[in-house]
Protein backbone atom coordinates (compact mmCIF):
# COMPACT_ATOMS: atom_id res chain seq x y z
CA UNK A 1 0.00 0.00 0.00
CA UNK A 2 1.16 3.50 -0.84
CA UNK A 3 -0.25 6.64 0.72
CA UNK A 4 0.64 10.31 0.86
CA UNK A 5 -0.83 13.54 2.13
CA UNK A 6 0.06 15.12 -1.19
CA UNK A 7 1.78 18.35 -1.98
CA UNK A 8 1.65 21.35 -4.28
CA UNK A 9 1.25 19.35 -7.51
CA UNK A 10 -0.18 16.02 -6.39
CA UNK A 11 -3.14 15.60 -4.07
CA UNK A 12 -3.27 13.09 -1.25
CA UNK A 13 -4.18 9.48 -2.07
CA UNK A 14 -4.09 5.89 -0.91
CA UNK A 15 -3.42 3.13 -3.44
CA UNK A 16 -2.72 -0.57 -3.02
CA UNK A 17 -1.64 -3.53 -5.10
CA UNK A 18 -2.33 -7.20 -4.57
CA UNK A 19 0.60 -9.41 -5.52
CA UNK A 20 -0.58 -12.46 -7.44
CA UNK A 21 0.92 -15.91 -7.18
CA UNK A 22 4.27 -15.90 -8.97
CA UNK A 23 4.42 -16.86 -12.61
CA UNK A 24 6.20 -20.11 -13.29
CA UNK A 25 7.49 -20.85 -16.78
CA UNK A 26 6.59 -24.54 -17.02
CA UNK A 27 8.67 -25.64 -20.03
CA UNK A 28 11.68 -23.40 -19.32
CA UNK A 29 14.07 -26.32 -18.85
CA UNK A 30 13.44 -27.42 -22.46
CA UNK A 31 14.16 -23.96 -23.93
CA UNK A 32 17.93 -23.56 -23.76
CA UNK A 33 18.33 -22.87 -27.46
CA UNK A 34 15.89 -21.05 -29.74
CA UNK A 35 15.66 -22.27 -33.34
CA UNK A 36 14.85 -19.06 -35.23
CA UNK A 37 13.31 -21.07 -38.08
CA UNK A 38 10.59 -22.60 -35.84
CA UNK A 39 7.80 -21.14 -33.67
CA UNK A 40 8.44 -21.26 -29.91
CA UNK A 41 5.66 -22.34 -27.53
CA UNK A 42 5.92 -21.48 -23.86
CA UNK A 43 3.61 -22.50 -21.03
CA UNK A 44 3.10 -21.05 -17.57
CA UNK A 45 1.13 -21.36 -14.37
CA UNK A 46 0.36 -18.79 -11.69
CA UNK A 47 0.40 -15.08 -12.25
CA UNK A 48 -2.54 -12.71 -12.40
CA UNK A 49 -5.94 -14.38 -12.22
CA UNK A 50 -7.24 -11.72 -14.59
CA UNK A 51 -4.97 -9.76 -16.86
CA UNK A 52 -2.07 -10.42 -19.15
CA UNK A 53 1.46 -11.75 -19.18
CA UNK A 54 4.34 -10.58 -21.33
CA UNK A 55 6.93 -12.85 -22.89
CA UNK A 56 9.94 -11.40 -24.57
CA UNK A 57 13.46 -11.86 -25.66
CA UNK A 58 16.64 -9.99 -26.41
CA UNK A 59 19.66 -10.89 -28.51
CA UNK A 60 22.68 -8.61 -28.48
CA UNK A 61 26.06 -8.74 -30.11
CA UNK A 62 27.27 -7.05 -33.27
CA UNK A 63 23.56 -6.65 -34.06
CA UNK A 64 20.76 -6.42 -31.48
CA UNK A 65 17.03 -7.12 -31.54
CA UNK A 66 14.22 -7.64 -29.07
CA UNK A 67 10.61 -8.79 -29.11
CA UNK A 68 7.72 -8.57 -26.68
CA UNK A 69 4.46 -10.53 -26.84
CA UNK A 70 1.35 -10.18 -24.67
CA UNK A 71 -1.22 -12.89 -23.89
CA UNK A 72 -4.23 -13.40 -21.65
CA UNK A 73 -2.82 -14.87 -18.42
CA UNK A 74 -5.68 -17.39 -18.17
CA UNK A 75 -4.64 -19.12 -21.42
CA UNK A 76 -1.50 -20.61 -19.85
CA UNK A 77 0.49 -20.81 -23.07
CA UNK A 78 1.60 -18.76 -26.04
CA UNK A 79 3.43 -19.44 -29.29
CA UNK A 80 5.92 -16.89 -30.59
CA UNK A 81 5.59 -16.99 -34.40
CA UNK A 82 8.56 -18.01 -36.51
CA UNK A 83 8.54 -14.69 -38.36
CA UNK A 84 9.22 -12.90 -35.05
CA UNK A 85 12.06 -15.23 -34.10
CA UNK A 86 13.60 -15.05 -37.58
CA UNK A 87 14.22 -11.32 -37.02
CA UNK A 88 16.49 -12.11 -34.05
CA UNK A 89 20.24 -12.30 -34.72
CA UNK A 90 22.09 -15.54 -34.01
CA UNK A 91 23.82 -15.24 -30.62
CA UNK A 92 25.29 -17.46 -27.91
CA UNK A 93 23.62 -17.98 -24.52
CA UNK A 94 25.83 -15.21 -23.13
CA UNK A 95 24.05 -12.76 -25.43
CA UNK A 96 20.47 -14.08 -25.55
CA UNK A 97 17.72 -13.79 -22.99
CA UNK A 98 14.03 -14.78 -22.64
CA UNK A 99 11.64 -13.72 -19.89
CA UNK A 100 8.05 -14.18 -18.73
CA UNK A 101 6.38 -11.60 -16.45
CA UNK A 102 3.03 -10.16 -15.41
CA UNK A 103 2.07 -7.25 -17.66
CA UNK A 104 3.53 -4.17 -15.96
CA UNK A 105 0.83 -1.67 -16.97
CA UNK A 106 -2.30 -3.31 -15.56
CA UNK A 107 -2.02 -2.15 -11.95
CA UNK A 108 -3.20 1.42 -12.37
CA UNK A 109 -4.20 3.89 -9.69
CA UNK A 110 -5.43 7.46 -9.70
CA UNK A 111 -4.60 10.50 -7.63
CA UNK A 112 -5.63 14.16 -7.84
CA UNK A 113 -3.21 15.95 -10.16
CA UNK A 114 -1.76 12.73 -11.63
CA UNK A 115 -2.46 11.94 -15.29
CA UNK A 116 -1.62 8.24 -14.99
CA UNK A 117 -0.11 6.01 -12.31
CA UNK A 118 0.96 2.36 -12.15
CA UNK A 119 2.33 -0.05 -9.60
CA UNK A 120 5.00 -2.13 -11.27
CA UNK A 121 5.85 -5.69 -10.29
CA UNK A 122 9.17 -6.50 -11.94
CA UNK A 123 9.36 -10.13 -10.82
CA UNK A 124 9.84 -12.50 -13.75
CA UNK A 125 10.95 -15.97 -14.75
CA UNK A 126 13.86 -15.73 -17.14
CA UNK A 127 16.67 -17.63 -18.78
CA UNK A 128 19.79 -17.01 -20.83
CA UNK A 129 19.48 -18.74 -24.22
CA UNK A 130 21.16 -18.93 -27.57
CA UNK A 131 19.36 -17.96 -30.75
CA UNK A 132 20.50 -20.18 -33.62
Amino acid sequence: QLSTDGGADLGGFVASMTVDSPLQWLNKSTVTSVDRSQPLTIAWSGGPAAGHVVFGGYAGGSASAAFLCTEDAAKGSFTVPQYVLSAMPAVTSRQGYLFLAAHPLERGFSAPGLDIGFFLNFSNDSEAVEFR
